[in-house]
Order: C-alpha cells, then structure tokens, then sequence
C-alpha cells in the first residue's frame, strides 16, 4: 500500500487507563437497592476500547506528517529526505533509469463497460478515435466526438470461455454494432480509446469508462484508454486463474489499461487535497512517481494486470481527470515543476530508485518497514514524527468499542464459552505502536485461557485504522471470584467487585485470596476505587517508584488518607508492608473524617494500642463488630488485616454512610 488517499489520522493515545464505573452511593437509603443488584454468574460482559491515531500502514511519509513539515517552512526535499532516511532525490533518465510509457490498470476482468466521451478544457473538436482489433482482419475504427458512447459487452462471460465482444457505437444518435468475429478469435475485446491533446496541453475531450475500480474514471492525458482482452495476442501469455498454471481457465472479459507518461500519471494522482502546502504537494508528487516507477522498473507491464500500477488505495489513488477539482492547478504545478523527480538510495533494489511507501498519518513516528513487513531497508526505518498529528488531521486520535462477547468470538471462536477477563498491548515496535495484543478468557471453573495475536490482526478483526493503539479493557463488566465459597465476608467482597473496587490478587484474575494479608499497596489501591478518589500530580514518596499501585498511594496521600509509614520524615509508604487491623482503623477514620468514639473503650485488647480512639470510632460507626464473635469484646488491633476484612470494612462504610 503506497497511501491511504486524502482521509487521515494521528497519534497513538497514552491515556491513563480508567476505573471501570463505580455505583453512585450517597445515603443509608440506597444500601437495600444496591445489596439487590444481581452478581454475574459466569459472563463478565462489559466492552473494551481500542484508543489510538494514524490511519494507513505508517511506513516512509506521513502525508498529514509532510502537511505539518511544509507549514512549518521545509522543502519537499527536506521532507522526503527525513521520511525516507539517507536518500536523495534523482531523476529519470539522468541518474536512474527511465521506463515510458507507463501502464494503469484501472480495472480488472470486466465483462462490460460503457465509454463516453464528453467536452474537454481544450478549444479544438478533434474527435477521439476508437479502435478494436479484429483477429486477421484490419482494424475496426471509428471517430466519436462529445456525447458519442461504445458499449462493450463480453457475449461469453465465463472462465474459459473462448467467446469474445461487442461493441456497440453511438455517434451523433446512430448506431453501429461491431459484432464478434466469426469464428470468434482472441482480440475481439482489444478496444482502444485515444487520448488526445488540444491547445496548451489541454484536451479536446475527455474519456469516461463505467465499472471500473474507483468512482472516477475519467481520462484526459495520455496516450490510450485501453481494453486487454484475458486472452489478447498482447499478452506474452494469457491471464488465468490461479497465476500462469498449466491447464488453469482464462479469466472471463477484459482489463482496462491507461497508457501515459510518467508526469501524465502523476497529474492525475489524488491522494491529498490540493488545497496543501506547495512543498507538500511537492513531496507527495515526488513520492508517488518514485512509488510507480519502482514498480515499472522492477516487472514492466505485468502480465496479471497487464500493468505496472493499479489505481486504487492499496497502491495509489490515480482519479485520471483532475481538472474539474478545486484548487487543481496547484496540484499540476507541484507535478510539473517536480517533472521526472523520484527519491533515491543507493542500496534501493529497483536501479536506486526508493519504493517511497507512504499513508495518512502515523501517531508519532514511522513504522519501519523490517517490523512491518519483515524487510528490512536502511531508508525505510522509524522516525520521530510529531508533526504528523498536526490540528488538521482529522484522525489525530480516535476509539472503536467493541463488546467483550464479539472480542471472544474472533479471539477463542464462536463456540467458545469464555469470559473475557482482560486484554493489553504487551509489546510494541520501535515507533511505539502496538504489536502484540495479550487477551485473556476465564472458564466458569475459573480456568485461564490465554492468547497472544498480533497486532496485524487484530487491526484486521475489528477495522482499526492503524497499528498504533493501546487497549482500555476497563469497562469490562466485574470478574467474578472463584475461591470465596464459605467465606463469612463473600458477599462484602463481591459487593466490592460490583463497584469496581476490589481487586484479584497475584493468584489471576479470578482469584481473590480472601485470607491474604492486605498490604499498604493494595489498600490504597481498595480505597481510591471505594471512594473514586481524584488522581494526585505529586510524587509524595520516595518508595513506591515503580509500583503497581503508585498512582493510588499518591491518591491516597493527598485526600489525607496516609501520611506515611516513617515518622516524622514520612517520606516513605512501605508499599509491601502489611496492614495491622489497628492500622486500618486510622485509615477508615481519615477517609470518613469519623469523630465519634462513642462511649469508647469498645473493646478489651486495645487499651495500649495508639489506634483505640480510631477503633472507638469505627466500632461506633459500625464498621467493625470485633474480632471474636459471638462475644465480640476484641478487636486484635496488632492481627494481620486480611484482604477479607478490609472488604468487609469498606462495604459497611459504604453501605451505611455513603461516600465521603
């Protein structure tokens, strides 16, 4: 693919992930509709985002990229010579060999189509000549002028078939058939439409064929409009199924070939608006011709296509007739003045000449084409590109959303009875775009299923614009637990898990690990999803660098929660430290900004603790019951905390005091 036309895009999205949502909880009221809602019993559902930029395949220029370069006051030289790393620009003939004319297959295997010739910008009424051969017998021509049409119709449209054309005439009202030859011989649908040119290179008429590859298919320069017939004594040999295989059936009907120069072609290229910068008209224009003539010089005049180059997309976009474009003379004086310019290299496989991919935008940087494509050139390697997410890229960022149901059916099948449990971009290219796309499945059992895919495909699967993406599985819906059976604080955790807030342990995805000590990283991570706590801008410790968790304790630190855990300096948090229950209670109490102790002195065991103020008032706020049921006389402030207790904790707290 040489570019993605003039529709464009941007850079990949970094964003923080997201909390998936959190239930509103603001009074005692709503405790008995939230204790209602029902858990999920083995389908997680929910949705995952593809957040990313760029649209095309990112390799050598970047056409919104080379818009941001031109802006900013670089030449066309300068930013080829940028994309396309230690090149130079050459040209035809002069420093690189030159192939004329060049061949565009603008459709292929059609079985019929319609030309029509209409008014062109020039002054002359020349006419157009249509010719077709006829097996031994000459040539059939005629003459056709403004509103004049030829209906060719394959009368055998079949693989194999050794049937051939009709064509018939419309000139000035009357009509003329030119029948199949009898007997039928290869050539019957070798039509050729000229090309002619009237005053100031302008011409008299212009060439218009249906049913071909793009929605314009109108012709003004060059030399022919030609229809090649799959069989044509043309050919070297015949068009066939399958490639060039013995005893392979012919492809029905015909191709449609342009015939022109190379600065012919590159006139009639439209992958950007006109309306760009000259210098990066410039570039496009250079790039284009030197994408062509790679192709040209390396297998002239293909025998599959009949051609050197197609006309859509995948290649280039070729619209033929520009003329009628707005701002178009910009376009042909950027082709003109750059006339037989290519990009060069001198390790370029095809006579040094560069095959200068390039697409609509990138997220930042070039892809290069060894992590691309798997080939390695030393021109075709990753750039920074910043300039590629210019204000006018409309692609600049974009997300596509995709239910975890249909993420399963590409991933394990259609059959698969999964839960998609978590998805994440685990290696990146050197342009910092995704390339290798982790997912994870739970069974109803709890058993995992992993699988890497590439990023090629998923690209592939769900219409991404661009390799350059991250994953967002944060909308999935709550991942059921598989080891709380019989636990006495099951439901406070999957209470917990509705909202977003509690969190497997290092077991996976479905495992809770109830009787765990909760350490000080993992409360903090508990407490800001509970409490939806705003992230901090600080680096309060000294630490917690690299942590999982960093972002909730810096979270943490700023609501007030925790002050640290090295007075008086508390600059450290001891992320991998245990949590004593004694040490909850101060948590609690800071996050709930509690005063109330209550008749105080609850329990027995905490009279010389430093947390039985902080105890007192959890115990008056019902948060904790005590330790020892049914007595319920202690509270064990020096015990472990465990990641069931803490649960249980935070579920009262928010069951009967909302929110703080």
């Amino acid at each position: 693919m040489a570019g993605a036309a003039v529709e464009p895009v941007g850079e990949i999205v970094k964003t923080q992930r997201t909390k998936r949502p959190l239930l509103v909880l603001v009074a005692i009221a709503t405790a008995a509709v939230i204790l209602a809602l029902p858990t999920p019993a083995g389908a997680a559902g929910g949705e995952i985002e593809f957040d990313g930029a760029g649209w095309g395949h990112g390799v050598g220029l970047s056409q919104y990229g080379a818009y941001g370069r031109a802006v900013e006051g670089q030449s066309a030289e300068q930013i080829l010579t940028e994309y396309y790393q230690g090149s130079s620009i050459g040209q035809l003939g002069v420093d690189v060999p030159a192939v004329d004319p060049l061949f565009v297959n603008v459709a292929s295997d059609k079985t019929a189509t319609t030309i029509t010739i209409i008014d062109g910008p020039g002054s002359g009424a020349s006419g157009v000549e249509i010719s077709r051969l006829n097996g031994a017998e000459p040539a059939q021509t005629a003459t056709l002028f403004t509103g004049d049409t030829a209906v060719v119709v394959d009368t055998t449209p079949g693989e194999g078939a050794p049937g051939g054309c009709t064509v018939t005439l419309t000139i000035g009202g009357a009509e003329t058939v030119w029948g199949v030859s009898e007997p039928a011989t290869a050539g019957d649908c070798d039509v050729s439409v000229s090309l002619l040119s009237g005053d100031a290179g302008q011409p008299d008429h212009l060439v218009d064929v249906s049913n071909c590859r793009i929605s314009s298919c109108t012709y003004g320069w060059g030399t022919r409009v030609g229809l090649v017939d799959n069989g044509s004594a043309q050919r070297t040999v015949p068009d066939k199924v399958g490639g060039q295989c013995t005893g392979c059936p012919e492809y029905p009907g015909f191709d449609i070939v342009v015939e022109l120069t190379f600065d012919e072609y590159v006139r009639g290229i439209a992958e950007v608006p006109f309306t760009w910068p000259t210098e990066a008209l410039k570039a496009q224009a250079i790039a284009a011709r030197s994408y062509a003539a790679s192709f040209a010089l390396d297998d002239h005049r293909d025998e599959g296509c009949f051609c050197d180059v197609k006309n859509d997309a995948s290649w280039q976009v070729f619209a033929g007739w520009v003329g009628n474009r707005t701002a178009w003379t910009s376009w042909d004086a950027a082709a003109l003045s750059t006339s037989g310019q290519v990009v060069t290299h001198p390790v370029a496989p095809t006579s040094d000449i560069v095959r200068a991919y390039y697409s609509s935008s990138n997220g930042g940087a070039s892809e290069a084409s060894a992590e691309k494509w798997g080939s390695s050139f030393p021109y075709l390697v990753s750039v920074p590109d910043p300039l590629s997410l210019v204000s006018a890229n409309p692609r600049a960022s974009w997300t596509f959303t995709e239910p975890a149901d249909e993420v399963v059916d590409r991933v394990w099948g259609t059959s698969s009875t999964l839960d998609l449990v978590s998805a994440e971009v685990i290696a990146t290219n050197t342009s910092g775009s995704a390339k290798t796309v982790r997912f994870i499945g739970s069974s109803n059992s709890g058993a995992l299923s992993t699988k890497d895919v590439s990023s090629q495909v998923v690209a592939s699967w769900f219409g991404l614009y661009s390799w350059y993406f991250a994953v967002d599985d944060e909308a999935l819906g709550p991942i059921p637990f598989i080891d709380l059976e019989g636990n006495i604080h099951a439901d406070n955790i999957e209470y917990l898990n509705q909202i977003g807030a509690a969190l497997p342990c290092d077991d996976g995805p479905t495992s809770f690990c109830p009787e765990d000590p909760m350490r000080r990283e993992d409360l903090a991570a508990f407490m800001v999803r509970a409490l939806e706590l705003p992230p901090s801008t600080t680096d309060y410790f000294v630490d917690d660098d690299g942590y999982e968790f960093e972002d909730d304790i810096n979270a943490l630190m700023q609501a007030g929660i925790t002050r640290g855990c090295n007075p008086p300096d508390n600059d450290r948090f001891c992320p991998d430290n245990t949590v004593t229950r004694g040490q909850s209670a101060a948590f609690l109490v800071r996050a709930w900004s509690l005063t109330d102790p209550g008749p105080g002195d609850w329990f027995v065991d905490d009279d010389e603790s430093v947390f039985e103020r902080d105890i007192d008032r959890i115990a008056t706020a019902r948060i904790t019951l005590g330790c020892n049921p049914p007595a319920n006389d202690r509270y064990c402030p020096n015990t472990k905390l465990t990641r069931a207790h803490m649960s249980s904790f935070l579920a009262r707290a928010l069951r009967d005091l909302g929110a703080p």
